[in-house]
């Protein structure tokens, strides 16, 4: 019988959390908890926390950018009837800041809305056009890799 890898021997996984506001943060941790323990005997999580308008400040932007493009997964927590900005727009479609496949997962969770007229750049509008809605207000949009793949695999015609 083997024994269980020691954290240093594990592969990092890294996780970002992208949230905008502390209600959002705490359902993002959830699930983050949930997945730090389902991986903890193949990965050592190496988790980023970045509120929305901190990461897309002047000063932090580049710090934000560098996480984000290094993270295997981003974890958006938002709630249905904010706006999505369109500097984390290109997040959900695969892509980074440049236009280039990023092979990243995302999972974004949406509260619930507060509004009855929200615009058609909020987050729940713009995830029901690039994501999957697995469950109620939790969404998950395919890397770019994972599309293209599916693409190539798919009968041609269909």
């Amino acid at each position: 019988m083997s024994s269980p890898a020691s954290a240093e021997d594990l592969e990092k996984f890294r996780v970002v959390l992208l949230y905008d506001r502390l209600a959002s943060a705490g359902r993002a941790m959830v699930t983050y908890g949930h997945l730090a323990h389902a991986l903890e005997d193949d990965f050592k999580p190496d988790l980023r926390i970045w509120r929305m308008d901190t990461a897309s400040a002047p000063e932090f932007s580049d710090q934000a950018a560098e996480d984000l493009n290094a993270a295997e997964l981003i974890v958006i927590a938002v709630g249905a009837d904010e706006p999505c900005p369109p500097a984390f727009r290109h997040w959900l479609d695969g892509v980074d800041a440049s236009g280039n496949p990023h092979p990243h997962g995302v999972i974004a969770l949406v509260g619930p809305a507060e509004k009855d007229d929200a615009g058609d750049s909020t987050w729940d509008r713009v995830l029901h056009g690039v994501g999957t809605e697995i469950h109620p207000g939790v969404f998950v949009c395919e890397p770019a890799a994972a599309q293209a793949e599916d693409a190539l695999l798919s009968p041609v015609g269909a």
